[in-house]
């Protein structure tokens, strides 16, 4: 009976240490989680986002903006490069915590927090500058429309907001899978027109990447000019709370001139 008590005893005592370890393990781990680092998706989209920096080690504007921004706010930081598609979902699904960027849609409002606008990009149509003498000239998406009812081919890169834009008017459209794709065919006379964002196209047509010709001189017509932001998945629960602290800190930046002078050294 006494060893039977005792044996009893004994464990009882083991339960009621593997429980307390369980419990300071699980209090160690949320809190571990608690202080883990924002992990953001980004997408190679130079000169905001450059994936493989050059000769001078600049990564891109954005992730500049966005490591200072996440260093005010006192929150580490982990950035990771996806294809746009793979870094949407990804986020979308709450397999990473956020995108570094993106433009605000409706439909997306049910899947991201947006915080304050962290930059302006300008939409706009590419063609050729030898061939738009010769092409329809377009000035906005409905003439655009007009250029390819006539047969005239208009490429956009599947997945931007900017593919909305066209099927929502009905325009027949190609997509390429990015910016380096998309410009590629625009060169080699596969696409008539380019809709697509100013700044990543510009820069592959200065800085071609390894295998793509040398761009010709491209014509560009500015069709909008539209704000961008950080955008944090809602199927994270801290994400809600952490836009107050990060929104001040880009207040803070914009009136010391952190921003302008993060933007000079892409100028």
């Amino acid at each position: 009976m006494l060893r039977t008590a005792i044996a009893g005893c004994r464990i009882g005592a083991v339960i009621l240490m593997v429980a307390v370890i369980q419990l300071l393990s699980g209090g160690i781990s949320s809190h571990a989680r608690a202080d883990e680092a924002t992990h953001l998706a980004c997408n190679d989209f130079p000169p905001l986002k450059i994936e493989h920096p050059g000769k001078n080690g600049l990564p891109g504007s954005d992730v500049d903006l966005l490591r200072e921004l996440f260093h005010r706010a006192n929150l580490p930081l982990r950035i990771t490069y996806l294809p746009w598609k793979r870094a949407f979902a990804a986020a979308q699904e709450g397999s990473v915590d956020g995108l570094c960027s993106c433009s605000y849609a409706a439909d997306r409002a049910n899947d991201f927090f947006f915080s304050d606008a962290i930059g302006w990009v300008s939409v706009g149509i590419f063609t050729l500058d030898a061939s738009s003498t010769t092409s329809p000239r377009v000035s906005d998406l409905d003439s655009l429309k007009v250029a390819a009812m006539a047969g005239r081919t208009v490429g956009v890169v599947g997945g931007y907001a900017l593919e909305g834009d066209i099927d929502s008017r009905g325009i027949a459209r190609e997509l390429a899978t990015d910016d380096t794709r998309a410009l590629d065919m625009l060169i080699r006379g596969r696409y008539d027109y380019l809709y697509s964002y100013r700044a990543p196209i510009e820069f592959l047509a200065k800085y071609p990447p390894p295998n793509q010709p040398r761009s010709p001189r491209l014509a560009y017509q500015e069709v909008s000019s539209n704000p961008y932001y950080l955008c944090l998945s809602r199927k994270i629960a801290r994400n809600a709370n952490m836009l107050a602290p990060l929104n001040a800190a880009l207040v803070e930046m914009r009136k010391d001139g952190t921003i302008d002078r993060i933007l000079d050294r892409y100028r």
